[in-house]
């Protein structure tokens, strides 16, 4: 079990390397491209298996627009999966409670597998 002060000790140490090279402003360039532009058209050009993890008490990313995410490419027979995770952590949650999904990831991992196409 892990507390969220514990997560948030967590996630920081985690954090400490990168951040010292890191460009807050590199964010607003990446927010800034994000708003004008969209993956859909070039879509149907994915080549490799997709699995999304989303935690469904997450504040940061929409469950919604996962979903949808996940069924638009079903349809362009994209192999994808989304998983859907019970954690109270958040947008942190699949981070901290990796062992809620790797069996999952395994599988489809397994299913995958590059040797097998």
């Amino acid at each position: 079990d892990y507390s969220l002060e514990l997560v948030n000790k967590k996630v920081v140490e985690a954090a400490k390397g990168w951040s010292e090279h890191f460009d807050p402003n590199s964010l607003i360039i990446l927010r800034r491209a994000n708003l004008n532009s969209s993956a859909s058209k070039k879509a149907s050009k994915i080549k490799v298996p997709i699995l999304k993890i989303l935690a469904k008490s997450d504040k940061v990313t929409n469950m919604t627009n996962g979903r949808s995410t996940i069924k638009y490419l079903k349809a362009l027979n994209i192999d994808c999966a989304l998983i859907e995770l019970e954690t109270p952590f958040g947008h942190y949650g699949p981070m901290v409670d990796i062992d809620e999904w790797s069996n999952e990831l395994h599988s489809f991992i397994e299913n995958n597998s590059l040797q097998d196409k």
